[in-house]
């Protein structure tokens, strides 16, 4: 994707793909690429300057929603791609220190960072377009700043869909 339709990136490329949907950002410039990929041609439908001040680190999305951080900032941006033409943000502030690691699936937000020398800690939020709810925060307890997250969700009947952590 870098150099097409124009975007050449700078520092780390960050990416996430959801069906036929790719968004890309760098850890230099604020900026979020959102690329239509469907049928292995790709072209880029919208470009939107975020409020993440000095690049973006972590890049996540789920529909046309995208969530992004940055690791020298405590905030999390949410942008909706509803209208790629005129892309929206709200930004959130978690709680939690940074840096900041961000991944959004099923209407879900998960965000950890590392907060101290060897303590890290979470927070799970529901997610509705750029609307997020506070449903908990943890500690997690690891010892060493984890480098990726994930994030599962899975019906059990009529109950809620829990949330599941895999670090």
């Amino acid at each position: 994707i870098p150099g097409q339709a124009g975007v050449f990136l700078n520092g780390a490329v960050n990416c996430d793909l959801d069906g036929t949907t790719a968004v890309v950002a760098d850890g230099v410039s604020n900026n979020i690429y959102h690329y239509n990929v469907a049928g292995g041609s790709i072209s880029l439908t919208a470009s939107f300057s975020s409020a993440q001040t000095s690049g973006i680190d972590s890049l996540s999305i789920s529909g046309t929603t995208v969530a992004a951080s940055n690791n020298n900032d405590l905030t999390v941006s949410l942008v909706s791609f509803q209208n790629p033409s005129s892309p929206s943000q709200t930004v959130l502030s978690p709680g939690l220190g940074g840096p900041l690691l961000v991944k959004l699936s099923s209407g879900y937000l998960f965000v950890t960072s590392l907060v101290g020398v060897n303590v890290s800690e979470t927070a799970l939020f529901s997610v509705s377009g750029t609307t997020a709810t506070k449903i908990s925060t943890v500690g997690t307890g690891l010892v060493s700043v984890p480098f990726s997250i994930g994030l599962t969700t899975f019906s059990t009947g009529s109950s809620p869909p829990p949330a599941g952590l895999n670090i």
